[in-house]
């Protein structure tokens, strides 16, 4: 009710307030697209794309670690599922951005990178299925 009276009073106010938002996801969501698909440059992946968000997804997955209530849950298996998925698409990407380097030595530690992460994600993927 109260957005409904600030639409009556300033027409664009939604309209301001909105397109930032869409943009952005415009934004994050062309990249995912160029990362998956190969077309970025491999520092960029690696950095934007793998250490800067690993931060977060650590301290989540600590805090999951110590709250047993969320890991035990629905909700600890839905973020789980979300950081496997997370890792499957910087693993792949890594992989296909690879060759967008100068030297041929950063070509093969990307790939080494994407290839031990896909290896991680399999085996957890795996102790989790155990139980």
């Amino acid at each position: 009710m109260f957005m409904g009276s600030c639409q009556r009073r300033n027409s664009n106010w939604t309209a301001t307030i909105s397109i930032p938002i869409i943009k952005l996801g415009e934004i994050v969501m062309g990249f995912i697209d160029h990362v998956f698909r190969g077309e970025v440059r491999l520092w960029k992946v690696f950095w934007f794309g793998y250490f800067i968000p690993k931060i977060p997804i650590i301290l989540i997955i600590n805090v999951m670690k110590e709250a047993s209530q969320i890991r035990d849950g629905w909700i600890g298996t839905v973020i789980i599922g979300l950081i496997l998925l997370y890792e499957v698409w910087i693993g792949i990407g890594l992989f296909n951005c690879a060759p967008n380097v100068n030297k041929k030595i950063w070509f093969w530690l990307g790939r080494f990178v994407a290839v031990f992460i896909l290896l991680s994600v399999v085996s957890s993927a795996l102790k989790m299925l155990k139980g």
